[in-house]
């Protein structure tokens, strides 16, 4: 199969699907034509993902070390200009969990939190479909792995279905619950009410009653219009200046993660995406929080505070405005669980292209688990 841009015809099926092509690119370069378009099908897609949008795949693909070769496959409708209906970004691997088996996953890498494709809600049955005879017929892989993907949303309610349909053997492994927060119509007051207890809500005030006598406390909200650098730059000192710059792990401990968070929150901006909140104490910022919007909710992408001033809990005190926020979170993150009560599932899906080994390795899973809890129990 030659390198560059892969056109694949129409499947051969009986209804709309056959009427859509897919297009496999492999670098920003071949996928910028289809930004636009592709930028309109976030907007309606079936099931929201900040982290699959044009402005967050391409700094990745331009900055971040891969664990795979890059394969975005778009959906494309028929017509005089690019409507896409569906864009699942992902990578193809020559191994999978040690076994020589060629097997395309989601586009993963440290900084997608969310790997649930971009899917049109009103093509979407069409598209899927589209896309499970691409798999079978062009993609060359034996399995697809789609990890950190949404099992409690409509994108996967209905990527089940049409398979089921095709008959084509799918698995569900390592499920987890990850922190979200709903916005109810009450208020914010109110969803504190149910998650802390009224000492710990006293606790919360005197903490910031305490604060604010350290100067003036103001709590800033920017869409970085005209003010993304200066935001930027504030959130990677902060962040550095705390124990992530002292382990290394800060973005601004390495010159790719810092030039892809750049690139990735400017572009957020111009897409009106970005959404920074920033707790400021005489004008410093001593919190900040970097979400994406995804309307009418958002997905909390980083945080980071003024360890001089962790007693006061700085950062518990800035608070999103929005109908619900996804963590993006640790499954066992001890404060966001004590604060957000609400949970969502996410998993691995795994779908066996058609391959016989596919098939026989997805067969062979449940027994494979089987096995390992007994040996675990014996010793």
């Amino acid at each position: 199969m030659s390198r560059g841009l892969l056109r694949v015809g129409p499947a051969p099926l009986a209804d709309e699907s056959a009427s859509l092509r897919v297009v496999v690119a492999r670098s920003a370069r071949e996928l910028a034509p289809y930004e636009a378009a592709w930028q309109a099908l976030a907007g309606n897609a079936l099931e929201p993902n900040s982290f699959y949008e044009p402005w967050a795949v391409t700094p990745a693909l331009e900055h971040l070390a891969l664990r795979g070769e890059p394969w975005v496959v778009l959906v494309v409708a028929p017509g005089p200009s690019p409507r896409l209906t569906g864009v699942f970004p992902l990578l193809r691997r020559a191994r999978w969990r040690g076994l020589p088996l060629p097997v395309l996953t989601s586009f993963d890498h440290d900084f997608a939190f969310l790997q649930t494709p971009l899917v049109g809600a009103r093509d979407a049955d069409a598209t899927l479909e589209a896309f499970a005879e691409w798999l079978r017929t062009d993609s060359g892989a034996a399995l697809l792995a789609l990890e950190r993907l949404a099992l409690d949303g409509p994108f996967f309610a209905r990527m089940t279905g049409v398979l089921r349909r095709r008959a084509q053997a799918l698995h569900i492994d390592d499920c987890y619950p990850r922190a979200v927060l709903p916005r109810p119509a009450a208020g914010a007051g109110v969803y504190l009410d149910e998650a802390l207890s009224p000492k710990k809500r006293k606790e919360l005030r005197r903490l910031e009653k305490r604060l604010a006598e350290q100067g003036t406390l103001r709590a800033v909200a920017s869409h970085g219009n005209g003010d993304t650098v200066r935001l930027v730059r504030r959130f990677l000192e902060l962040e550095a200046s705390g124990w992530k710059g002292r382990e290394g792990t800060a973005l601004a401990s390495s010159l790719p993660t810092r030039r892809f968070f750049e690139a990735l929150a400017q572009g957020a901006a111009r897409a009106g995406r970005l959404h920074v909140l920033s707790l400021e104490l005489d004008g410093r910022a001593i919190a900040m929080q970097i979400n994406f919007v995804a309307p009418p909710g958002s997905y909390s992408f980083k945080i980071a505070y003024d360890e001089a001033l962790g007693g006061f809990s700085p950062g518990v005190l800035l608070e999103p405005a929005v109908e619900w926020m996804d963590s993006c979170a640790v499954s066992d993150h001890a404060l966001i669980n004590r604060l957000w009560l609400h949970r969502r599932t996410l998993g691995t899906v795994l779908v066996s292209t058609g391959h016989a080994f596919g098939d026989v390795l997805l067969a062979a899973l449940p027994l494979a688990r089987l096995a390992r809890r007994a040996l675990r129990a014996k010793s």
